[in-house]
């Protein structure tokens, strides 16, 4: 067995740059209609004199943008054909997944800033010459957009992954999945606290904090100590699985779905 079976630095440049170029016209419309859609909104806004036009509109489009492209990342499947001749392209599936997910997240992340800041001075020329308003300025950097392309590139991973899983209308596909998902993930959670909590509750759903000791009713809280530690853990444990932990198993599952799809 060749040490590069599964992965050839000089196969997968070539592999990338060919699903680059592949996939430049579906950012050509995509960007498009966002330049389309977003002047709409920036002529609307700069008639209210709404100031906070980047602030809202570049995370919304980031995140949706985004996951549409990502539920298509594997296009060639919804033609039997095509993706017939995907699968017998001269790469290994850990090369193609990874491609895929390189210009879907970063690629993708990268060429929306570029765009959206080209954009906003785009915009702020039309706010400040028809409108006599000035709206605040893009910057990349500043801690709304970073949680939002964190976020993103956390995120994306579950539509990559639902693009190796379902052949057609991935996204809508992808998105009732993950419904179902927390759903069903809330209602278990739910379910084991009412569980190991039960001397708390008055009826099936009344919480009550309070307990019977020695006769009477005395209303439980938690220590000091237990809410400083809460406190310090739940957020970096929250951290944890959104942005490291759940996009490594999409990427999993999405790279085992690709390999079940040419078996």
């Amino acid at each position: 067995m060749e040490a590069n079976q599964y992965f050839s630095f000089q196969r997968f440049g070539h592999l990338l740059r060919r699903d680059f170029n592949k996939s430049g016209k579906a950012f050509l419309i995509l960007m498009t209609i966002m330049f389309v859609v977003w002047t709409i909104n920036t002529t609307s806004n700069a008639n209210s004199h709404e100031s906070e036009l980047h602030i809202k509109m570049f995370p919304q489009w980031l995140l949706l943008g985004g996951f549409i492209i990502s539920s298509l990342a594997f296009y060639e499947f919804i033609k039997p054909t095509e993706r017939q001749f995907y699968l017998q392209l001269p790469a290994s599936n850990l090369e193609k997944f990874v491609s895929r997910w390189l210009l879907t997240g970063i690629t993708y992340t990268v060429g929306l800033v570029i765009f959206y800041w080209l954009y906003s001075l785009f915009a702020n020329w039309i706010g400040t010459t028809f409108y006599n308003h000035q709206f605040d300025a893009f910057t990349p950097f500043r801690e709304n957009n970073l949680i939002a392309i964190k976020s993103y590139l956390a995120a994306q991973t579950i539509f990559l992954a639902g693009a190796a899983t379902f052949k057609r209308f991935a996204f809508f596909k992808t998105l009732f999945a993950a419904i179902i998902l927390t759903a069903i993930v809330a209602l278990i959670s739910l379910t084991s606290f009412r569980i190991i909590f039960a001397d708390l509750f008055d009826g099936l759903y009344h919480f009550r904090p309070e307990m019977m000791i020695d006769g009477k009713m005395v209303p439980v809280e938690p220590s000091r100590s237990f809410v400083a530690s809460a406190k310090e853990f739940v957020p970096r444990y929250a951290k944890f699985v959104g942005f490291i932990l759940a996009p490594t198993v999409m990427l999993l599952l999405g790279y085992f779905k690709l390999r079940e799809t040419e078996l």
